[in-house]
C-alpha cells in the first residue's frame, strides 16, 4: 500500500483523511502545514509532522493538496515543483463509492469526493478537485487545477478551463 501525505490542516483534509481509510487505498503518514502552531496536533489520530517545505523528506510518500481553492492547489503544487516534486508524487485519490469508467481519465492529484458521478469518455485534469455529488457528463473535460463545488452538474460535452492563479 502506498503511503500518503496530506498537504494542510483543514475541512478538506479531513473528508479525505475519511474517505483513504474507509477505501484502504492509502496508508495516511501524517500532514504537513505551514501554521507552526499546528505542529504536533492532530486529525482522528493524524499528525501534523512538520511544514510544507518538509516534504521532499518523506521520499516515498505520495502528497494530496487539500486545498479548496484551484488557485491555491496551483500555487502549492508550483511551490513544491521548486523542491523538486513532480507529479508522479501527488496521489488521484476517489473516493470509495465513485465508479470510475475504464475510459474516463483522472489526472495526478486529483481528488474526487463521495457521490460524485463521472461519465463514460470524461477527462478531469490535474490537481483538480470534485466536491460532493459532481456530476460530470460524458465527454466533458474538466482543466487542470479546477473545482466543481457540490451538486453542479456539467452536461456532455462541456469544456471546463484551467484555474488560473492571479498573483
Amino acid at each position: 500500500m502506498s503511503e500518503l501525505m496530506l498537504l494542510t490542516m483543514n475541512g478538506l483534509a479531513r473528508e479525505l483523511l475519511a474517505a483513504v481509510r474507509h477505501s484502504g487505498q492509502y496508508d495516511v503518514l501524517g500532514i504537513l502545514d505551514d501554521d507552526p502552531g499546528l505542529l504536533g496536533t492532530s486529525i482522528d489520530g493524524t499528525v501534523v509532522m512538520g511544514a510544507i517545505s518538509d516534504a521532499p523528506a518523506f521520499g516515498h510518500a505520495l502528497f494530496a493538496a487539500c486545498l479548496p481553492s484551484g488557485q491555491d492547489r496551483e500555487a502549492l503544487v508550483g511551490r513544491l515543483s521548486l523542491l523538486g516534486l513532480d507529479d508522479d508524487r501527488y496521489a488521484t485519490v476517489v473516493d470509495p463509492n465513485v465508479r470510475v469508467p475504464r475510459d474516463a481519465v483522472i489526472g495526478p492529484g486529483s481528488i474526487v469526493m463521495r457521490n460524485a458521478t463521472i461519465a463514460p469518455q470524461a477527462e478531469v485534469g490535474r490537481h483538480v478537485l470534485l466536491k460532493p455529488l459532481v456530476n460530470v457528463g460524458c465527454s466533458v473535460r474538466v482543466g487542470d487545477f479546477a473545482t466543481l463545488s457540490p451538486r453542479v452538474s456539467v452536461g456532455e460535452g462541456a469544456r471546463i478551463g484551467r484555474a488560473r492563479n492571479s498573483a
